[in-house]
């Protein structure tokens, strides 16, 4: 699933259907260690915020809603400044991190006024929040918290792998081209361990021309094929900066 949506967000990029994709040994092996450098990342940021945090100073959910909401708002800023054709999915991103620090630390001004500090009008919304049972908390006692955490893990990771699918795809440099019949040129978007996903393009605009093609390894005769650096290509359909 993780694989698959790695190659789904590659693919999207330009306009081939995701059911072409081969998840073989060499694309998982491709995907896991993009997923691993990832994660190893992650990891240190976070020992670093563990070394740095107070000692003895606990973590409260007020803590927590600062980090998710951050999070977030990273989230859609990393959209909007590395995914150019994702933009709209990115301010969307950051309108929901908005609305949640709204909800997070201004709504509790606007609800609590018999409260008399920030800090009780905070703490009042939070035992509001404690008293009500969202979808979550209905599902983690069905589930039960191991399995709700690993679908939680799975579904991040294949998020992640589709963006890290859409970021390759729209800033890859280096691809194979070779010469077609017409003598046009062609370009390997995707090379599977059977067949070979390619498609025309425009070498000086470096933009792909309408449709695709397929070529089966073991059908065809041998091509010459050349590494250069013609990227990073877009389509047709594809804004410009």
């Amino acid at each position: 699933m993780i694989v698959y949506a790695h190659e789904s967000g590659f693919l999207n990029t330009f306009g081939i259907p995701t059911a072409l994709a081969t998840l073989d040994l060499v694309t998982v092996l491709q995907v896991s260690l993009a997923l691993v450098g990832a994660m190893i990342l992650f990891f240190w940021v976070g020992n670093l915020v563990s070394m740095l945090w107070p000692q003895g100073h606990k973590l409260t959910w007020n803590h927590i809603r600062i980090i998710r909401d951050m999070g977030i708002a990273a989230a859609g800023v990393a959209l909007v400044l590395l995914f150019p054709n994702e933009r709209s999915v990115g301010f969307a991103v950051l309108f929901m991190a908005g609305l949640f620090a709204f909800l997070d630390f201004v709504w509790p001004l606007l609800v609590q006024r018999g409260k008399k500090t920030y800090r009780e009008k905070l703490e009042a919304v939070d035992e509001v929040d404690r008293n009500t049972k969202t979808l979550f908390d209905r599902a983690i006692p069905l589930l039960g918290a191991r399995t709700f955490l690993l679908l939680m893990l799975v579904g991040a990771l294949s998020v992640f792998a589709y963006l890290d699918g859409l970021y390759s795809a729209q800033h890859k440099v280096s691809y194979l081209t070779f010469q077609m019949d017409n003598g046009g040129e062609a370009v390997v978007l995707r090379e599977y361990h059977d067949r070979l996903i390619c498609a025309p393009f425009d070498r000086e605009a470096r933009c792909l021309e309408e449709g695709f093609f397929i070529l089966e390894t073991a059908c065809n005769s041998p091509l010459l094929l050349t590494l250069e650096k013609v990227g990073p290509l877009k389509t047709r359909t594809t804004p410009t900066e």
